[in-house]
């Protein structure tokens, strides 16, 4: 993790949703953040897309230079006020066979 960056923090929406025969489905159209010097739009159950704050022009999937690892992240995050660390809260599902 990055000195220079806030730490991101979060617990796995069901990607099942998103993930289909490992492409991409989203429309990234619940919310508008702008967190670490990035214009992102957000879906509960993908990761955030990047977008040029001048244009709108869709930049492409951001996952945090690495840092978040989850295929899905959070539509609401917040930010702590004292540590600057943004909050996730998302949800995997996996079918299980019996």
């Amino acid at each position: 993790m990055s000195s220079t960056s806030p730490a991101l923090a979060g617990f796995a929406a069901d990607a099942r949703r998103s993930l289909v025969a490992g492409s991409l489905r989203t429309t990234a159209n619940t919310n508008i953040v702008h967190m670490f010097g990035k214009l992102l739009a957000l879906k509960e159950d993908a990761l955030p897309y990047e977008m040029d704050p001048h244009t709108l022009r869709t930049i492409g999937i951001h996952n945090f230079d690495g840092q978040y690892t989850c295929p899905t992240f959070t539509a609401h995050p917040k930010v702590d006020p004292v540590s600057g660390e943004v909050i996730t809260c998302a949800l995997l599902m996996f079918l299980c066979s019996v």
